[in-house]
């Protein structure tokens, strides 16, 4: 008689997995109010760019609270995706390990981001932070 305990895999990951695209879709539209670089009446001034960015603080926080948690919550939503699958596909079949692979590396690029967003998004809005104008501007299409 075995002492190792069997039991039904949890469907946490599934969730984590629905949030982590309900978070990212609210992070995308907060993205789209992120306008200062396209804006056509400000083309070619950094300096107005920056400023304008800082008035779009609030886009920023949500666009930057929204994408970290979807990029935190991808990361068990891989492992559960890899399990569900290596359980359902041939064995040796490169799916489960790609698809899990492939959501990290969604992860880390989502934390790098968001890491990003820090410094930009308090920056702007502190005259002392000497955040300049035209790296803000690299910001804005990031």
């Amino acid at each position: 008689m075995s002492n190792v305990a069997t039991s039904k895999p949890g469907s946490a990951w599934a969730v984590s997995g629905l949030l982590t695209g309900l978070f990212g879709m609210v992070g995308i539209a907060a993205s789209t109010k992120i306008d200062a670089v396209y804006d056509p009446a400000i083309a070619g001034n950094p300096a107005a760019i920056a400023d304008k960015l800082a008035t779009q603080t609030p886009a920023l926080l949500v666009m930057h609270t929204t994408m970290l948690f979807a990029a935190v919550l991808a990361a068990p939503f891989a492992a559960g995706l890899r399990r569900r699958l290596a359980t359902q596909t041939l064995p040796g079949s490169l799916l489960p390990d790609v698809s899990a692979i492939g959501l990290v590396l969604v992860s880390v690029a989502g934390l790098m981001g968001t890491a990003l967003d820090t410094e930009f998004i308090f920056g702007l809005n502190q005259k002392d932070a000497h955040v300049v104008p035209e790296v803000a501007v690299l910001y804005g299409h990031w």
